[in-house]
């Protein structure tokens, strides 16, 4: 067997174990987004932001590597569309039902002049 166990030069589910360990560096983010109510300044002065995209990215290449790696890239695939489109029907669906939040409301600005009453 070439490399650790479930390493990247494994024999055995080669990109196995970058695929946990990505994992568990997004999840620390995605933790600190939902602690700071999704706000993306983080109290040590890094930008969440930016660090959810670098660990997507990571944890998408990891999971490309082990598909690829260990032949299973097109069924992969097919369960990562089929599970797309029931998000996307899942969001459009909430978005109907659900009230609007803080978040879905246009920026205070000034009032509407048109609608203001004359004294």
């Amino acid at each position: 067997m070439a490399g650790d166990p479930f390493g990247i030069g494994s024999d055995v589910w080669p990109g196995l174990a970058k695929v946990a360990e990505e994992a568990g560096e997004l999840l620390q983010v995605v933790g600190k987004l939902v602690a700071t109510g999704g706000r993306t300044e983080h109290y040590d002065g890094s930008d969440l932001r930016a660090r959810l995209v670098e660990e997507c990215g990571d944890l998408l290449a990891a999971i490309g590597y082990l598909t690829a790696a260990n032949g299973i890239e097109a069924e992969v695939a097919r369960r990562a569309a089929g599970k797309r489109e029931t998000f996307d029907g899942w969001h459009r669906r909430e978005a109907i039902v659900k009230p609007p939040g803080p978040h879905d409301r246009p920026p205070a600005g000034p009032p509407d002049q048109t609608s203001a009453v004359s004294p």
